[in-house]
């Protein structure tokens, strides 16, 4: 099996793993409440840092040199 194959089937396998772990705690620990809250902010927190990183670089990137015709 080459390497690459092999990364392949451990992502899968790590990936079936934790979507039961959270499956497991999403609907029978006592911290079901907890993961939600945690999901929730996670899922948040990436969306704004998206939006953080794009409004950085249009802020950052230097507007094109006016004059020059691209037809």
């Amino acid at each position: 099996m080459t390497d690459e194959r092999l990364i392949g089937l451990g992502l899968v396998v790590i990936s079936l793993i934790a979507i039961i772990v959270y499956g497991w705690l999403l609907f029978f620990s006592k911290y079901s409440f907890l993961v939600l809250k945690v999901t929730a902010f996670v899922a948040i927190l990436v969306l704004f840092c998206l939006i953080a990183w794009v409004g950085y670089i249009m802020a950052a990137s230097s507007a094109p040199k006016q004059g020059t015709n691209l037809s």
